[in-house]
């Protein structure tokens, strides 16, 4: 099962970073670029108080995902449980999987080897 984002099939959304701040958020937009050529664009939201998220544009719809305690980087869960997304980043790179709402489920990588672009 592959993911794409709307409007990207042409290459790469501009701008690929944009900060901001507005009313107790700040936040970043990157754009990646997968190992599989799939362009994937993030925008990190990090409120003055609570927890961040994430929010990643598929097939033109809007998944917002929370970001949770990781070992190592940042690790962004879908708020949507039955959708299952996962996003993991480090640095400037990152995965997106997929976790099926089943408890025997395991973690299925959608595109791996995202870069952030310059």
């Amino acid at each position: 099962m592959a993911l794409t984002l709307a409007g990207c099939a042409s290459g790469l959304p501009a701008p690929t970073v944009h900060q901001f701040e507005v009313d107790g958020w700040s936040g970043l937009t990157r754009t990646y670029r997968c190992a599989d050529g799939t362009p994937l664009a993030v925008a990190y939201l990090n409120p003055q108080r609570g927890v961040a998220i994430a929010v990643i544009t598929l097939a033109g719809t809007q998944a917002v995902l929370r970001n949770l305690p990781a070992a190592s980087g940042a690790r962004y869960v879908d708020v949507d449980e039955q959708r299952g997304l996962r996003w993991h980043s480090k640095g400037d790179e990152g995965f997106l999987a997929l976790l099926a709402p089943d408890h025997t489920a395991t973690e299925q990588m959608l595109h791996t080897g995202c870069r952030a672009q310059p």
